[in-house]
């Protein structure tokens, strides 16, 4: 420590006394968050189909106003922390991890989900520990290494040279309200946002959500979707607006009078879908015979869902409800950001005919903060993976079977209800990361060949492998 010290008050001496040095200490600092900027941006790219490279050459090139922008909130963030610590190391660090940390989030989010880190995606820090499943199944790739390294290396040399603001406290104290002010100016008000024209950017995020984080770069279009947070009532909104609207929808007295209190029970498979409806491919037998069965002898259809990949929770929110989340801000989570109260749901519904009401999700309730928002759907109970009175059965993956999920509903049926009981059941098992989730010995089923027909190319015939004989999944139990 007593080497490392004189180093220091070497390098200190040094730069005092030659002011080319000190010049590139300070050029050093001015250019920080330029680096961050840049490095930021290339992280969020790299889940880009375009390439990192492509996608931050084009916002350079064609649309440096965004660029601009994010660059210059990381400038007022910077000069605020530097105004508050007097000593650029603590400030630069902070800086460093908050504006390196972010655009590393983005990345995961979108390998994982296919969707992108959103304002509203803060309200899921208390749930980070419950990602790491997923994370463990992802390759970090060698470009977020170096740019980890190169703001690690970049960090180094300002601790190394401890540039120091030389102004007085009293101005420093004015600066950073001052500047931590017109950052907040520039990201929230509407005035100040509606001058983003000047650069070339709309004050409102564009509905498409990847087009807007390819096109803008990451901060500028998390900035950009600020916008969403506050959402104003609609026109004509008022209680008795609401009571017209809904009168031509109420049933008549009449209605329900041979209502004859059946059990009822809605499955939320995940991942389970009809894969004959692709185009130009063709099968030599049906996949899921026994689900296209139980259509055909019960009511059924197909219904169209409002996520494609991650966010699963918006059409579980809308199948409960019959509220749309179209109109909501892209990438919502209803749970976290709008249910705070009692509200409207089929579980309601049922609670009101004297049913007990249980949900299931064989996964952690906390997740999505469902374990609160249910008892204000109506729900009695909401039960989580260390809640089932079933045993929990594993299969290839982390997560517990569909059988899990069947048997503690057999459970809750077998149980006295006085009326009825509605459950919702809620699957895992068949949940992405898909990478090394199966091991090529457990592919021990032959089915069919499948024929594969596309436009412009040659027919060909594979054989397809399925998982292992025993039925764990809902999804394989559709299709024998």
């Amino acid at each position: 420590m007593k080497k490392l010290r004189e180093i220091r008050t070497r390098i200190d001496a040094y730069i005092q006394t030659h002011k080319p040095a000190a010049f590139i200490m300070w050029l050093l600092v001015l250019l920080f968050p330029l680096w961050l900027s840049l490095s930021g941006n290339a992280i969020s790219f790299l889940s880009g189909e375009d390439g990192a490279a492509v996608l931050l050459r084009t916002l350079l090139t064609e649309n440096y106003g965004a660029f601009l922008l994010g660059m210059l909130l990381i400038y007022l963030f910077f000069g605020a922390m530097i105004c508050l610590w007097k000593h650029v190391p603590p400030a630069a660090l902070l800086t460093g991890l908050l504006f390196t940390i972010m655009p590393t989030v983005d990345f995961l989010k979108t390998e994982i989900l296919k969707e992108h880190f959103l304002p509203w995606d803060m309200l899921l820090a208390k749930n980070a520990d419950s990602f790491t499943t997923f994370l463990s199944a992802l390759k970090i790739p060698t470009p977020l290494w170096w740019l980890w390294g190169g703001t690690v290396a970049y960090l180094a040399v300002l601790v190394i040279l401890r540039p120091t603001l030389p102004i007085a406290w009293k101005k420093r104290v004015l600066g950073a309200p001052i500047l931590l002010g017109c950052l907040y100016l520039c990201t929230m008000n509407g005035t100040v946002r509606a001058d983003y024209s000047l650069l070339g950017l709309s004050s409102e995020a564009p509905t498409d959500q990847t087009k807007n984080y390819t096109e803008n770069g990451f901060l500028t279009a998390f900035v950009l979707n600020l916008s969403s947070l506050s959402m104003g009532d609609p026109d004509n909104y008022s209680e008795r607006y609401l009571e017209k609207a809904f009168a031509q929808y109420q049933p008549d007295e009449a209605s329900g009078a041979d209502f004859q209190n059946p059990d009822v029970i809605v499955i939320l498979s995940e991942s389970f879908w009809d894969p004959t409806t692709l185009k130009n491919v063709s099968f030599t037998a049906d996949p899921i015979p026994n689900y296209r069965r139980i259509l055909a002898e019960n009511h059924g259809g197909n219904m169209v869902s409002c996520t494609f990949g991650g966010g699963t929770v918006r059409p579980e929110f809308e199948i409960l409800t019959g509220m749309t989340t179209s109109m909501l801000p892209s990438g919502n989570v209803p749970y976290q950001q709008y249910v705070f109260n009692n509200i409207y749901s089929y579980a309601r519904e049922f609670k009101n005919q004297g049913y007990d009401t249980v949900g299931i999700h064989t996964y952690q309730k906390e997740f999505y903060e469902r374990d609160r928002a249910y008892p204000l759907l109506g729900f009695d109970e909401m039960l989580g993976e260390y809640d089932l009175h079933a045993e929990q059965h594993f299969n290839s993956g982390p997560f517990l079977t569909d059988e899990s999920l069947v048997e503690e509903i057999m459970y809750q049926l077998e149980q006295p209800h006085e009326k009825g009981v509605f459950i919702q059941g809620i699957t895992m098992e068949n949940h992405g990361l898909y990478l090394n989730k199966f091991d090529p010995s457990e592919w021990n089923i032959d089915l069919p060949p499948m024929r594969f027909r596309r436009r412009n190319a040659t027919c060909c015939t594979i054989t397809a492998r399925a998982f292992p004989i025993r039925m764990h999944s809902l999804a394989d139990c559709m299709s024998m």
